[in-house]
């Protein structure tokens, strides 16, 4: 699916982790092909600290 933002149009791809059950996403912007490598970005989910700003959490507003 197509996200356009501010940044730029992203693609959002969601994979499915069989084993753990989990779904995973990936924005990606521009094209993914090619001898040059990616750039990767991971972010841990925290509703808590990234919604909500909480001060109990470790990751932080």
């Amino acid at each position: 699916a197509r996200l356009p933002t501010v940044h730029g149009d992203f693609n959002i791809r969601v994979f499915h982790e069989n084993e753990t059950g989990f779904d995973h996403v990936a924005l990606t912007l521009g094209e993914m092909k090619g001898p040059d490598p990616v750039l990767v970005r991971l972010h841990s989910e925290c509703l808590t600290g990234d919604a909500f700003g909480s001060s109990r959490c470790d990751c932080g507003p």
